[in-house]
């Protein structure tokens, strides 16, 4: 591992450190605003905020090709936060804040990236806050560059950004890294999902939705527990979502120009469509609304934003994505290498911004949620493979209504004079009556041979077979 950062098993509780450093802490979330971005490649142009250099001189805006004349990081690597069998690699928050090169008091935002394996995740962090430099390591091998999570500190923006192994690599136990990765999803304040393709693929809503679920539903509640076993208080409200999807040859989502302007008035409901409207016929509404009669309650403009379009993705497979605060969508489209992270950049930076929602956590206190969900959510997780072809889409669809068993045979098999059948025992239920006979001495040496009951064998006459069926019980 770089960067001297030692390997060490984890020992003491999330409970035990948490109140270790909250005695020595006054808040675990900051209120307050955060400070200004001190990194040039972090600066946002939309709220007017100043861009700073290493030496705090307020320069003007700087656009993306003056990007590689400044340098705004210190050489260091990232280090292993956690390894793919779910082990911290830090005893404490303050091992870990000595391994990051920082201080375990140092108030911090969590941005970590997910993304399938090869997409691009390593390089995109260390081109969005690291300035190329390959902080996170990347490679051009078939084998996965990043197992585990492996986190670095960038003291320009304060972030903690973590680094977190690709969906839909080798790996010798799926479920386990799927876990893993929604206890990052839990601790972070930004997370970025980067995907590399010319088209949205359904995987990238499936992981996100589900994700969203268990977070809502297992990593909410586990927070609130936290929260008030600790006596401080953490916010379980949801991370924000930046898609980054990078195209080649598609154009990447765009905001729909179409607008639908609603007119509602008391005695009509009126819809008009179009991009812009004439000052005559804004004019005329302005009468209207003088009239009492007649009068106009509200005008709404609607537009598809990338946001919504998103959202309808989500929609389409029956997924949610109420886990998330905030989703935001960057569309980037690279004909010739390298790719423009600049608008990632920007949005990222407006993230970082805002603390309605998420404010500060100093670093321990980062750890200790960590380490305490680590705790709770762990244990050995069955490694289950859902087939891609399962037998229902090739076998008949009859079901047993009994035992409610299926068909064993192929469909349509009925084409080649084969019956139902079953390869488990239906039972016998009284409504159905459904019961057959089989031989004894057969069934006495193993055999299944279905036999009809008969009063008589067909050499008896009447008499004599009822004489015998009646003397053989």
């Amino acid at each position: 591992m770089s960067s001297g950062a030692a390997v060490l098993e984890p020992s003491g509780s999330a409970a035990e450190n948490f109140r270790r450093f909250s005695s020595n802490s006054s808040d675990v979330e900051s209120s307050s605003e955060m400070p200004p971005l001190q990194s040039t490649l972090l600066g946002n142009p939309f709220h007017g905020d100043p861009f700073f250099t290493k030496s705090s001189k307020i320069v003007g805006p700087v656009n993306s090709t003056e990007f590689a004349s400044i340098s705004i990081q210190d050489d260091h690597s990232s280090v292993l936060l956690i390894d793919s069998d779910e082990k911290l690699m830090c005893n404490s928050g303050k091992e870990l804040a000595s391994n990051l090169q920082c201080d375990e008091a140092t108030p911090v935002k969590v941005i970590s990236i997910f993304g399938n394996t090869g997409d691009g995740k390593s390089h995109t962090l260390n081109h969005t806050f690291f300035e190329g430099k390959e902080v996170f390591k990347t490679s051009n091998s078939q084998a996965a560059g990043t197992v585990g999570v492996w986190a670095a500190y960038d003291s320009h923006t304060k972030a903690l950004v973590l680094d977190t192994e690709g969906l839909l690599g080798a790996t010798a136990n799926q479920n386990v890294r799927s876990r893993l990765l929604v206890k990052i999803f839990a601790i972070s304040d930004i997370i970025i999902y980067r995907t590399r393709s010319d088209r949205l693929h359904t995987d990238v809503f499936q992981f996100l939705g589900d994700a969203s679920a268990a977070y809502l539903k297992y990593f909410t509640p586990e927070l609130k527990t936290i929260s008030e076993n600790f006596g401080k208080s953490i916010s379980h409200l949801g991370p924000s979502l930046i898609l980054f999807h990078e195209t080649s040859f598609t154009q990447p989502l765009k905001d729909d120009g179409h607008y639908e302007h609603h007119f509602f008035t008391t005695n009509q409901n009126l819809r008009f469509f179009g991009s812009t409207l004439s000052s005559m016929f804004l004019f005329s509404m302005q009468q209207m609304a003088d009239t009492d009669d007649n009068s106009v309650l509200s005008l709404i403009l609607e537009r598809s934003t990338t946001t919504e379009q998103v959202k309808e993705r989500f929609a389409q497979i029956n997924r949610s994505p109420d886990g998330f605060s905030a989703i935001r969508y960057i569309g980037v489209r690279t004909k010739t290498a390298p790719t423009d992270f600049s608008p990632l950049r920007e949005e990222v930076a407006q993230e970082m911004h805002k603390t309605a929602v998420r404010s500060t956590r100093h670093l321990q206190i980062v750890f200790n949620l960590l380490q305490a969900l680590n705790e709770k959510f762990s244990g050995p997780v069955d490694n289950l493979m859902m087939n891609t072809l399962p037998d229902e889409y090739f076998t008949c669809t009859v079901q047993c209504m009994a035992c409610k068993s299926r068909c064993k045979h192929s469909m349509n098999h009925l084409r080649s004079g084969k019956p139902h059948d079953s390869k488990s025992r239906c039972h016998f239920e009284e409504q159905f009556q459904n019961k057959l006979f089989v031989c004894r001495s057969c069934w006495q040496n193993g055999q299944d041979r279905i036999v009809i009951p008969k009063t008589a064998q067909s050499g008896d006459s009447v008499w004599s077979g009822l004489v015998k069926y009646a003397w053989q019980g």
